[in-house]
């Protein structure tokens, strides 16, 4: 069932209703304005009868997104979405996190009093076995070693292995040899029997360890190479090598399918080089490839993932190089899977402040690199592509991932086991088509506001919903109760009875639309709700009474009167649609309280229209009443008009402000621009958009700037020139307030057809295709440059990425002119006329479009790659570091 509000179920006949069900339908009598009574029918829903639905095969579904906030709440080092979605009963808060969602089947937490987990690994009884048979989990000094049973996981002491030693490595050698690697030797257990390999009087300190083949660095610098003998079944020494220097990290690569070894090692040192040897008998520790690096190595990884349609043309193996290092940065530079040169493609990420821990695993019986660091990040292929996403996880205590290995048991099937802090978890890999986390916060009414406290960070809620009844008039229910098992129901008006006179259960309002007032009434139902964005628990659930609909909320201070933080919402009383009007309009003033955990009220000022936008502006605040742009200041029974400005034509939607100069957004009239002029106590229109827009969202991106989307789709880019700041005396963005000069001739200048005397200047056209509800200008990460997020009525979550250079600019540019000559959209039609619908596109790259080069065929790639006088290899690490 696919909904347009809400997230998208999928049910299963359990039988085929062929009983009859009763009526389930009464009314209810509702007071409405002139003290008349109205009849409402309402329904008591029941639980199904006939259907049963499956959860696990819900699909989320975001639309509508109504607005949303970008913070970091949580403490990651990256923001969070934090979106209004959906309406009414089915509406809710949703954090969204960027990445895959690792699933918690089972959990145990390390007591304090015992050592902490380092490392966890699972193994399998014989290598040809498709479930695992131990955990081992290693602390400092000892190994815990664990035997599934079943369901069942239990301590275990006939393995062979020895739990007194702080484990390295350990895997499968050959068909049915466990090995386990340790500081003091390496134990190979074959059939319960241990034949223990010494490097006595040395210490191994780094290990590697492949399915035939194992490789340990020794103390003071010596590397020995053992290989499984397939014809003795036994595990032999074949070499040694003297580094010269002691090794950071090493690696042996995944052996080739039909092989017997892998023929190549990857040798870190802490001079900040890495080296690729052989392993080749004939020509075993030559050196085949040097590398220097930026930092000291911390981890290594020989990987070999297939990209690339199945069975298509463009499906091939690709070996990477992966290094890890001590600054949180990953490089990984393509092998020759031939003779293990390495090549140009070489591509480095930061993947956090963290030194860089690399482990391999499995996703869907495909090999996948883990990259763990202040975040963790799983390289995998998906439908093809090769996909970078963040893991999000749940522990107990929020901490980061330590280790994480493959689990395939009776308890999870293709699961895994990892080690956060001292939490043990079994967790599943699911939805790998979904690139964000969602965690969400169910609400009662349609959402049409977010706010942040900038203090305390709390998540203030603005809902509103029109015929809706409030909490307190359905029939007695409080303030947070789901139901309507208090409403008073007229069994009277339904022939069979209603659902109580059946016993049948009734349903929470969230499974159904909750009984509505008469249609086209002015009445409408109004709250404040204040969030934990920790926990997502409502702290405060706040009524606006009196019919009042909640229109715009600002948080605002006036330092110079007290120290306080102010909550400001504008209300409209017995609002109606068409055409939009109201009996009166008001600000109402709250003030915050008991760690800004709950509001106080404390006043409410009137106004003589819809107060549509509220903004704060130098210890005051800014109104929009309806086409009227008035400042406010806080008085102690209401608040006081300072300035006002009654120029605007229609509907003020939305205000921002830097220094002295105001950015009005008009809703079908676009920009103005907006010179305060403190010492005469003014607003002056000095300049405005030369084309009308239905505004629907905007944005500032700098003092002369800003971005803007209108109802139909399209996304524009408006600057004022640099000559009209100077004609307002905001030469290089400092305020001028003076009252008299040469600066001040603006003030007294009419446009045409009574416009502002200056005009703006549209920079960018795009067509994007949806109607955007929201947009932000935030840092993804911190040191790069601020991107433009937006957010879409179909549920869409998409991005604005300025370029830094020409180069860049042109390149993407002749690219984008390819692909539109070489990719076939699926409905058909053009490109270039699909972005320009309603104005010529320009200033934008479409990067949706070039996403799509990697699904080109092998000979379209290369006819593209020469035209741009490049390869297809740089032209996907192009594409690849833009995303990032």
């Amino acid at each position: 069932v696919a909904t347009e509000f809400g997230d998208h179920r999928f049910y299963v006949f359990k039988s085929l209703g062929d009983e009859s069900d009763q009526g389930l339908v009464g009314e209810v009598n509702l007071e409405c304005s002139g003290g008349q009574e109205h009849a409402i029918p309402v329904f008591n829903p029941h639980p199904l009868l006939h259907l049963t639905e499956r959860s696990s095969c819900r699909i989320l579904n975001t639309a509508p997104i109504i607005d949303f906030d970008m913070q970091d709440l949580l403490r990651e080092g990256v923001p969070q979405y934090y979106t209004l979605t959906g309406r009414a009963s089915q509406s809710s808060l949703r954090v969204l996190r960027h990445g895959l969602w690792l699933s918690k089947l089972g959990e145990n937490t390390f007591s304090d009093d015992e050592p902490m987990p380092q490392r966890i690994f699972t193994l399998k009884q014989n290598a040809n076995d498709e479930q695992q048979k131990y955990i081992l989990v290693a602390f400092e000094s000892s190994t815990l070693i664990l035997q599934l049973n079943g369901k069942d996981i239990e301590d275990t002491s006939d393995t062979g292995l020895d739990d007194n030693v702080s484990t390295l490595e350990c895997g499968v050698i050959g068909e049915k040899t466990l090995c386990q690697i340790h500081s003091r030797g390496i134990n190979f257990v074959t059939d319960g029997v241990n034949r223990p390999w010494s490097p006595s009087p040395k210490k191994i300190t780094k290990a590697a360890i492949n399915g035939r083949q194992v490789v340990v660095s020794l103390s003071g610098g010596q590397v020995t190479y053992l290989e499984y003998d397939a014809q003795t079944g036994t595990v032999d020494e074949k070499s040694s090598k003297d580094m010269g220097q002691d090794v950071a990290c090493l690696c042996v690569g995944p052996v080739p399918e039909g092989s017997l070894r892998s023929p190549y090692l990857g040798i870190g040192f802490y001079n900040r080089s890495a080296q690729v040897l052989s392993l080749d008998p004939a020509n075993v520790w030559d050196e085949i490839a040097t590398l220097s690096l930026t930092a000291e190595p911390s981890s290594m990884k020989i990987t070999s993932m297939v990209t690339g349609a199945s069975g298509s043309s463009t499906e091939k193996s690709v070996m990477h190089f992966n290094i890890g290092m001590d600054n949180g940065v990953l490089q990984r530079t393509q092998m020759s899977s031939v003779d293990g040169k390495l090549q140009r493609d070489t591509r480095l990420r930061v993947l956090g402040t963290k030194p860089v821990k690399l482990l391999t695993i499995e996703v869907k019986d495909k090999p996948a690199l883990v990259a763990i660091s202040s975040r963790t990040w799983l390289y995998h292929t998906h439908n093809g592509k090769l996909q970078v996403l963040p893991l999000n996880f749940e522990s107990n205590d929020r901490g980061e991932l330590t280790y994480i290995s493959n689990l395939n048991s009776d308890i999870v099937s293709q699961g895994y086991a990892l080690i956060s802090q001292r939490d043990f978890l079994i967790s599943s890999l699911d939805n790998l088509g979904d690139q964000f986390t969602q965690t969400q916060l169910p609400l009662k009414y349609t959402p049409r506001k977010i706010c942040i406290h900038p203090v305390s960070k709390r998540i203030l809620v603005l809902e509103t919903d029109h015929n809706a009844l409030r909490e307190s008039e359905k029939g007695g229910a409080s303030v947070g109760q789901q139901g309507m098992d208090d409403m008073e129901i007229d069994a009277g008006a339904s022939e069979e009875g209603d659902g109580k006179a059946s016993g049948i259960p009734q349903l929470p309002e969230r499974d159904y639309n909750p009984p509505m007032t008469a249609p086209n009434s002015s009445k409408w139902a109004s709250y404040i709700r204040i969030v934990n964005p920790t926990t997502l628990q409502t702290l405060q659930y706040t009524e606006i009474p009196d019919d009042e609909c909640a229109l715009s909320m600002a948080i605002c201070s006036f330092p110079h009167k007290n120290a306080d933080t102010y909550l400001l919402v504008g209300t409209a009383k017995n609002m109606s649609l068409m055409p939009r009007k109201c009996d009166e309009g008001y600000i109402r003033t709250y003030r915050f309280i008991n760690d800004d955990s709950a509001l106080e009220f404390l006043h409410k000022t009137t106004v003589e229209d819809l107060p549509t936008a509220i903004h704060p502006f130098q210890n005051r605040v800014l109104v929009g009443i309806k086409n009227i742009l008035r400042l406010y200041d806080l008085g102690q029974k209401k608040l006081l008009r300072t300035a006002e400005n009654k120029k605007f034509p229609n509907l003020i939607c939305n205000i921002d402000s830097e220094d002295n100069r105001i950015y009005v957004s008009d809703v079908c009239e676009s920009f103005f621009f907006v010179k305060y002029k403190s010492a005469l106590q003014q607003l002056h229109i000095f300049a405005d958009n030369t084309v009308p827009r239905w505004l629907t969202s905007s944005v500032q991106l700098d003092y002369d700037t800003l971005a803007g989307a209108d109802k139909f789709g399209n996304f524009f880019v408006t600057r004022v020139p640099r000559d009209v700041s100077e004609d307002a005396g905001e030469e290089g963005g400092a305020a001028d307030n003076s009252a008299t000069g040469p600066t001040t001739s603006w003030m007294w200048q009419r446009g045409l057809l009574n416009g502002a005397p200056q005009k703006a200047q549209e920079m960018v056209q795009f067509h994007v295709g949806d109607l955007i509800t929201g947009m932000k200008r935030v840092k993804l990460t911190p040191g790069t440059p601020g991107v433009i997020m937006y957010t879409t009525a179909l549920g869409a979550i998409g991005m604005f990425k300025p370029f830094v250079n020409r180069s860049d600019v042109e390149f993407f540019s002749l690219l984008e002119m390819h692909m539109r000559k070489s990719y076939a959209a699926l409905s058909g039609r053009d490109h270039l006329e699909y972005r320009s619908s309603f104005h010529p596109c320009r200033g934008t790259i479409d990067g949706d479009l070039l996403d799509a080069f990697s699904g080109l065929s092998s000979e379209t790639q290369e006819e593209i790659a020469r035209d741009l006088d490049t390869d297809v290899g740089e032209i996907v690490k192009r594409l690849e570091m833009m995303k990032q």
